[in-house]
């Protein structure tokens, strides 16, 4: 079996070939690994922010491995994989491929998406630890650099819904449904919850009659109710538009009007999204 090693020396290029002996398994694993330099310099404290998302909070440069002896420089034939982990033992580190690059950079919305994939908390200072793993030819020839060290302070990405999201949710109308005003309102006019902030209902529904959503089944308990707001025109947002919050103690003071079902009788999907507000209405 045999290995082939591409060298780049100071006089140019040499093909060398071999057998793949201990010897030069014995060369490869007395690499001098690479070094690595950092921006800011390590160990340093970095705090994200949601403000300089865009700038570059870290990079890290590293000096080309010498395999085989030390006046022969460069993973050739091999890649330089950056690893990150929340302990300097690495036991389960996130790995980036670097390729042949001897410079990898972060800007600070990258970095602060990576911590979190990794389950850091945001908000809170954490010790992270960097280290260049180079490979020279099989995964076995492999030599790490020294480790870097930081503390890091992820921001929160998370946006607050425009409305706060109900526990449950119900259509309520006397007249764009069958069966009229119930109390209370049976389980068919319960919406589903589809995500952390999205509910779904699929019902037939009569045309051009009002209809509100409250978040209890007993129609005596009104606040809060989700309706359209003061001035816009129910028939033009049958499909879809935005809605608010209104009820006892609510700013709009009972001032919110109705949500006025599609012109044509039939079974549809309705969806209200409490992140930004906004309810579609889709004929199935």
């Amino acid at each position: 079996m045999k290995k082939v090693y591409l060298i780049l020396g100071l006089i140019g290029l040499t093909l060398v070939t071999g057998c793949d002996t201990e010897i030069d398994r014995a060369q490869v694993s007395q690499a001098v690994a690479p070094v690595v330099s950092a921006t800011p310099v390590a160990p340093s404290v970095i705090v994200l922010q949601e403000e300089t998302a865009e700038n570059i909070m870290l990079k890290l440069n590293w000096s080309a491995t010498k395999y085989l002896n030390e006046s022969v420089a460069g993973s050739v034939i091999g890649k330089y994989t950056l690893q990150i982990d929340d302990t300097a033992e690495f036991t389960d580190p996130e790995e980036i491929n670097a390729g042949d690059a001897l410079t990898y950079q972060f800007k600070g919305k990258d970095l602060n998406r990576l911590l979190i994939e990794m389950n850091f908390a945001t908000e809170t200072a954490h010790q992270v630890y960097f280290r260049i793993k180079s490979t020279f030819f099989l995964e076995a020839d492999v030599t790490y650099s020294a480790v870097s060290q930081f503390t890091i302070t992820p921001y929160s990405t998370y946006i607050p819904p425009v409305i706060p999201v109900p526990a449950q949710l119900y259509l309520a109308s006397g007249s764009a449904v069958e069966g009229g005003w119930l109390n209370p309102i049976p389980d068919s006019r319960k919406f589903t919850q589809i995500s952390d902030t999205q509910f779904e209902l699929i019902i037939n529904l009569y045309a051009n009659s009002n209809y509100e959503l409250i978040t209890s089944a007993d129609t005596g308990n009104y606040t809060p109710v989700y309706r359209l707001a003061p001035g816009v025109t129910p028939s033009a947002v049958v499909y879809g538009g935005t809605f608010v919050a209104d009820g006892n103690g609510y700013p709009l003071n009972w001032s919110s009007q109705g949500i006025l079902t599609p012109p044509t009788d039939g079974l549809y999907k309705i969806t209200f999204n409490f992140q930004d507000a906004t309810y579609t209405v889709v004929a199935q």
